[in-house]
């Protein structure tokens, strides 16, 4: 049996793992924070029940990538293992988590009309991108594999462009002073996934020569670096 290799890349990966673990030990502290508090205003509920889904989803995060890690260092890594239950557990969970944001706070802040024109430009660019994606990579490399593993496959990029999208609104909310830094802080860690995770589907399908491999590693890390500030900021700012 092969020895694990340690690469630039999958050391950065040890590091992100380690940085989530922190991000998620501040998730939990702060979700325990909010629900001993007494209601407050309505903009802190709201807050109360979004860093809840947010808490949960980067705690399942966490424990998704030690799996994987793991699973990696054993040699026992499979196409489908225990790590994707928390990682469509962590996913689905950032995804309420910013569309109860989105909904509630579009009751206490109207966007302008040039900020609706470039979200649906963003969506728009996603929506070509994904089509891309699927139709030159993922469908017609992914042929041959059991459906629940394809299911997975097809899961992954849309969830992932979901929850970025879901995070668009969040600039022009702080820019009214809806919100203050927190939120913001781990919605550019949603964008800094994004854009990492694309690559790294990217790279994948594509069959390339893996020189992206390190680029997409240290966004993984700058993307748990912003969610565990987001989470720090909330502790100091919301006591």
């Amino acid at each position: 049996m092969s020895c694990y290799q340690w690469t630039t890349a999958n050391i950065i990966s040890w590091i992100q793992t380690a940085v989530l673990v922190v991000a998620a030990w501040l998730a939990i502290a702060n979700a325990r924070h909010f629900h001993s508090k007494k209601r407050g205003s309505e903009i802190m509920h709201v807050k109360k029940h979004v860093f809840t889904w947010l808490s949960v989803g980067v705690v399942s995060m966490a424990i998704a990538y030690l799996i994987q890690n793991i699973l990696l260092v054993s040699r026992s890594y499979a196409k489908i293992n225990v790590a994707d239950v928390f990682f469509v557990l962590s996913f689905a969970s950032l995804a309420i988590g910013f569309n109860y944001f989105w909904y509630m706070t579009s009751k206490m802040h109207k966007l302008h009309i040039k900020e609706p024109v470039f979200i649906f430009s963003v969506m728009c660019g996603v929506f070509i991108w994904l089509y891309y994606l699927f139709v030159m990579a993922i469908i017609p490399n992914s042929e041959g594999y059991p459906l629940t593993v394809r299911a997975l496959y097809y899961f992954y990029p849309v969830i992932v462009s979901l929850i970025f999208l879901f995070t668009l609104v969040v600039h022009p909310r702080m820019k009214a002073g809806v919100i203050r830094t927190p939120i913001w802080y781990i919605s550019n860690g949603v964008f800094t996934y994004f854009i990492a995770y694309m690559i790294q589907m990217y790279d994948r399908w594509t069959a390339g020569a893996h020189s992206l491999t390190t680029i997409y590693a240290v966004l993984f890390l700058i993307s748990a670096c912003y969610f565990a500030l987001g989470f720090y900021a909330a502790r100091k700012k919301y006591r």
